[in-house]
């Protein structure tokens, strides 16, 4: 698998965003899930479903290479903190910032530099019950989009991403999910921290029957896409 060249030529003020369908590369990922650490492995054993421990093998052993093409260093020598919620964040890294995002065999991964972001992608399929979950996680605003919607799933699927995205970004847990609505462009909302920060919202059309939204920390970014 070739990732091309520009993904890694990365300028500031703009964020590049890696789909790929992990199914279709397991030969080659596997080769990158070498370089996990040994809680990284002891953590792809726990998983109840096995496709899902070697997803995430798979995703973050492509995670090491690609942070590792950024900061020119080996993908073992990567070493990740994590937030309060569990947000990772790559130590020493120099102003690089990325996300992940999983839905089914498909793997989202979101860079920058010197600014947070957060990415999440989800299958329309998968957005079962979706407006008595929207009662629970939604604004009253969001919730009169959805019922106006003459596809619940397509609407709620398409604000859930937006909202996700948000709290990634933010590195804050599912209980701020009524906090903010996601239908603005631009949202603020406090950091883990405690910082109230701007983040700026994008819907990337990258895959039929899903919905995957960015979010940015702080003013306009341009977002590039790129699939294997």
């Amino acid at each position: 698998m070739d990732i091309p060249f520009e993904f890694f030529d990365l300028p500031e003020n703009v964020v590049h965003v890696l789909c790929l369908n992990v199914s279709e590369h397991m030969d080659w990922l596997e080769a990158g899930a070498a370089a996990l650490c040994p809680a990284e492995r002891e953590r792809a054993g726990r998983y109840v479903n096995p496709w899902h421990g070697r997803r995430y093998a798979y995703t973050r052993g492509l995670l090491r290479m690609l942070s590792s093409r950024f900061l020119e260093c080996a993908p073992a020598g990567i070493e990740f903190s994590y937030g309060p919620y569990g947000k990772p964040r790559l130590n020493g890294a120099r102003g690089l910032n990325f996300n992940v995002s999983h839905s089914g065999d498909w793997a989202a991964f979101g860079f920058a530099w010197g600014r947070r972001v957060g990415i999440d992608l989800e299958s329309v399929a998968d957005c079962h019950d979706c407006r008595s979950v929207a009662r629970e996680c939604f604004s009253p605003r969001e919730l009169a989009v959805l019922e106006q919607g003459m596809d619940a799933a397509q609407a709620f699927c398409t604000l859930w991403v937006r909202k996700e995205a948000v709290l990634k970004a933010a590195g804050r847990g599912l209980d701020s999910l009524q906090t903010f609505c996601a239908l603005d462009p631009v949202v603020e909302l406090q950091d883990e921290r405690g910082t109230p920060i701007q983040w700026r919202l994008n819907e990337i059309p990258v895959l039929a029957g899903h919905a995957m939204a960015l979010a940015t920390e702080g003013g306009p970014v341009r977002h590039v896409g790129f699939r294997l």
